[in-house]
């Protein structure tokens, strides 16, 4: 990895690199720069861009899955876009680890609990990890309108105001301990 002193890439080394059968990709991580830094410097000394892209390793790209790495990881470590590991994993049947939960019937009883208690479709979701589409299709009709959103909004932001109120200086007379 040879840069100038002021953290220039050596182009007379990148062009040599290039010649050799190097790609973007793997000069990028050679220099640890950014794959259109390269692409960029390679237009600017007319070197004419790689002609395909690289071959994505499934076989790596299965392994680094297995130990827990995250789709925007695995891209960066294979100097490729996230995209691409999104579709590697869809090819080779990687679902991701994230999928929803079924909503079983003691999912739907306790959802159907907190509806009841006044819970809003956004705290259920933060709760339960029930999408706005889920909740409306088993409890259509049950999202807070409008009204009720700025009602509570507004109790929130009184009861807020109320308990962060201080007086403007403190006056032991009147907070005396009981």
């Amino acid at each position: 990895m040879t840069r100038t002193r002021q953290g220039k890439i050596d182009r007379e080394e990148l062009a040599a690199l290039v010649a050799d059968g190097w790609t973007t990709a793997e000069i990028a991580a050679h220099y640890d720069a950014h794959v259109d830094s390269i692409s960029k410097i390679r237009r600017h000394l007319g070197i004419s861009a790689d002609q395909r892209a690289p071959r994505i390793d499934r076989e790596e790209v299965a392994r680094l899955v297995d130990n827990g790495w995250t789709n925007r990881a695995i891209a960066k470590e294979l100097h490729v876009h996230p995209d691409s590991i999104s579709r590697i994993r869809h090819e080779l049947g990687i679902t991701n680890p994230h999928r929803p939960r079924p909503m079983t019937p003691e999912r739907l009883t306790r959802i159907r609990e907190m509806i009841e208690d006044g819970w809003s479709h956004a705290e259920i979701h933060r709760t339960e990890g029930a999408d706005k589409e889920t909740l409306a299709r088993y409890f259509p009709g049950t999202a807070w309108t409008p009204q009720q959103r700025a009602e509570y909004v507004s109790t929130l932001r009184s009861i807020n105001t109320h308990f962060n109120k201080r007086p403007a200086r403190y006056d032991r007379r009147k907070y005396e301990a009981a």
